[in-house]
């Protein structure tokens, strides 16, 4: 496993900036750019609109853009799998020699993956046609191409299940990168990929001062798993960014929660550990950080202003952090939260408080009941921008978590703060 420090983490988020740069320049319908949004999330997706109007059987790249877009839209193959099953039955014929020369898609690495993929997804007929047509001009062991294209090949023959054996051992060096992106789309692809060893060819082929798009998508996405599979936290030395990264990661355990609609076991009863309101989200954080800071302290006081007496959530001392929790009920507006946070960070950041040694920054916690996801990006930019918020994280109630009685109209009755 790559390990983790701080260095790592600032190596990761330089490198990623440095790719996304790389990868921005790429035209969204071109087919790197469809390749990008399949391989990656979060990126623009192509206009679909475009991609027909400017469909041609005939153009073996509009086929292999097409069978992208299926993969990375599943729900349109019912609409356009005549029209790829006419691209690659049209692309089976076609020969690979041009004037005695290698035809010119037959060492376009991507567009024959494509093709393959596009083929393994329709099946039937279609993937033997393609599959014949592919095993008769798909060398791998071509040294006059890059190596990348030649990996392509390689996963191209896999894809559609042929035998890569007669065309000798491929020696292909630090492409474990590619690989493990490869591997995320279609498991074991490629056998015994060493995460430490990705690691570190990111690092290196990612300063190259030019690299095909292809690499930097791959790269991309292998970057995205490997921080993926890092430990959000340090227990030697943990930051507030791996707090945050720890919080953000919470919905990932929810998988595991117990939510049962009968015994598990004959001799036990049927659990369901429902989050009804604050101080619920704030056992569930304290659970998970205790164990990592034992300097963790819980519903405390702050200094008293005029009649007001402050108290806080949870803190951690030696963050000099203080997690305040809220929770946001269905007829709840997200401006009240927002209200509630800055009236806290006035009275816990005070001017001359005698606790600012001890605390100085806020990450704010909101469990958003509601499930208004579209309203969260906007609500964490505001937070953030209070005085001594470093973050804000919100979560919201995981689907498989149904609300058992219907809640009141008005929202909870908040700790008293004076």
């Amino acid at each position: 496993m790559v390990s983790i420090n701080t260095t790592s983490k600032l190596l990761i988020n330089d490198v990623y900036s440095l790719l996304t740069r790389k990868i921005q320049t790429i035209e969204p319908n071109s087919l790197e750019g469809i390749f990008a949004a399949w391989m990656l999330e979060d990126l623009k997706l192509p206009d679909e609109n475009k991609l027909i109007a400017d469909f041609s059987v005939m153009n073996y790249r509009d086929v292999a853009k097409l069978a992208l877009w299926i993969e990375l839209a599943p729900e349109t193959l019912s609409k356009y799998s005549n029209l790829l099953e006419e691209g690659l039955q049209r692309v089976s014929g076609r020969t690979d020699t041009l004037m005695g020369q290698p035809a010119p898609f037959s060492n376009d690495a991507l567009a024959l993956l494509a093709l393959a993929i596009g083929a393994r997804r329709l099946g039937g007929d279609i993937l033997i046609e393609i599959s014949k047509w592919l095993i008769k001009f798909v060398n791998p062991s071509n040294e006059n191409l890059s190596q990348w294209k030649r990996l392509f090949l390689f996963a191209t023959l896999r894809l559609i299940a042929q035998p890569t054996e007669k065309h000798g051992p491929i020696i292909l060096d630090n492409l474990s990168d590619l690989e493990l992106a490869l591997n995320t789309k279609y498991e074991n692809l490629f056998d015994e990929i060493d995460l430490d060893t990705v690691y570190q060819t990111i690092i290196t082929r990612s300063l190259e001062p030019q690299i095909d798009p292809e690499i930097a998508i791959c790269q991309m996405a292998a970057l995205t798993y490997i921080a993926k599979k890092l430990p959000a936290i340090s227990l030697t030395k943990p930051t507030i960014e791996q707090v945050v990264s720890l919080l953000n990661n919470i919905p990932s355990g929810f998988k595991r929660w117990p939510w049962e609609e009968k015994a598990k076991t004959t001799t036990s009863t049927a659990q369901k550990w429902d989050i009804q309101n604050e101080y619920h989200v704030q056992s569930l954080v304290y659970f998970l950080l205790a164990p990592i800071f034992p300097d963790i302290e819980q519903e405390f006081s702050m200094e008293q202003l005029g009649q007001l007496n402050a108290r806080a959530d949870i803190g951690i001392p030696s963050l000099n952090v203080i997690i305040e929790i809220k929770f946001l009920r269905q007829n709840t507006p997200f401006t009240k939260m927002l209200e509630e946070v800055a009236a806290d960070a006035s009275l816990y950041f005070k001017k001359d408080g005698v606790y600012l040694n001890k605390y100085n920054k806020m990450l704010v916690l909101l469990w958003d009941n509601s499930r208004r996801n579209q309203e969260h990006r906007e609500f964490i930019k505001a937070a953030c921008q209070l005085l001594n918020i470093e973050a804000a994280v919100v979560l919201s109630r995981p689907g498989n978590m149904p609300i058992q009685k219907r809640e009141h109209t008005e929202d909870y009755q908040s700790k008293p703060n004076s």
